[in-house]
């Protein structure tokens, strides 16, 4: 699809009966550009593990040889909510880093910070692409958290500060969270 904003509408039919649902969303497909640094969608999820060779690529919510289950919002606040004996999941690609012209790999450096909305980070960790051992201009960041550090009835926001060492360019997508 092209940039821009579309409208998803889906109706469903009961063919046993006359009642008839329909749902409908505002959806934005963002511009990718081959000299920008860019990520996917920040997914947050209850259940994220590896799948076994034969279903890599096949399912729901396998994303390459992952099952990443995101976790669907409350419609009431519209963000994930999580209990404290979860584990939450994320799960994210960084495309188009720059790489070095020799060995063909990325220098980038990687920070993720839980916070309660409006504080500072309970939860810090960083890590650079040597780390994770990445040839190529894209990286899968994927990580598992205990719900138990974190405290219950607030707000969470989960940062993902991502710096291409060659380029000078950043990125840092955010996805509140809830833990009950």
């Amino acid at each position: 699809m092209r940039p821009g904003h579309y409208r998803l509408d889906i109706v469903v039919k009961d063919v046993n009966g006359d009642r008839v649902g329909t749902w409908g969303r505002s959806v934005t497909v963002p511009e990718f550009r081959e000299d920008r640094m860019s990520t996917s969608s920040l997914i947050v999820a209850d259940r994220m593990e590896r799948v076994p060779a034969n279903d890599i690529g096949t399912g729901s919510f396998v994303i390459g040889d992952m099952l990443v289950r995101p976790r669907v919002p409350s419609p009431e606040s519209h963000l994930a909510h999580f209990k404290r004996d979860q584990k939450i999941s994320f799960w994210m690609q960084v495309y188009n880093l720059t790489t070095d012209a020799k060995t063909h790999q990325p220098s980038a450096k990687i920070e993720y910070s839980v916070s309660p909305v409006g504080s500072a980070p309970v939860i810090r960790n960083a890590q650079t692409s040597a780390d994770l051992g990445i040839v190529g201009d894209q990286i899968t960041l994927q990580k598992t958290l205990p719900a138990a550090d974190l405290r219950p009835g607030a707000t969470y926001e989960l940062r993902i500060h991502i710096d291409d060492l060659l380029s000078g360019q950043s990125v840092e997508p955010l996805q509140a969270f809830v833990i009950d």
